[in-house]
């Protein structure tokens, strides 16, 4: 976790790739859950378009949204999901129609 953190608080993209996929494995429910899910994802995503993969940052960002402590209104997650969906209308990826929640 203080990797995970470290990676993000520094812009590790790869190291907050790494350290944020050996999280997911733990689980993203309590009790396991070391990190609240909102940071993991939107950290992973960041750290997945900035390195390119579209594909995953659109797998975490709706596989962790179920977890998500914030509503959907919340800007923080609009703006990450605007980002997402602008740069997947760039290269001609097809974003689901509505995320799940």
């Amino acid at each position: 976790m203080v990797r995970f953190l470290r990676a993000s608080r520094t812009w590790d993209w790869p190291g907050v790739i790494e350290h944020g996929e050996r999280l997911l494995e733990l689980g993203t429910a309590p009790p396991v859950a070391p990190l609240p899910a909102d940071l993991l994802r939107d950290a992973m995503v960041v750290a997945y378009i900035v390195t390119g993969d579209v594909e995953k940052a659109r797998k975490v960002f709706d596989g962790l949204a179920v977890r998500s402590a914030r509503p959907l209104a919340d800007p923080r997650t609009r703006l990450l999901g605007a980002w997402l969906r602008g740069i997947e209308e760039e290269r001609g990826v097809s974003p689901p129609a509505a995320a799940p929640r």
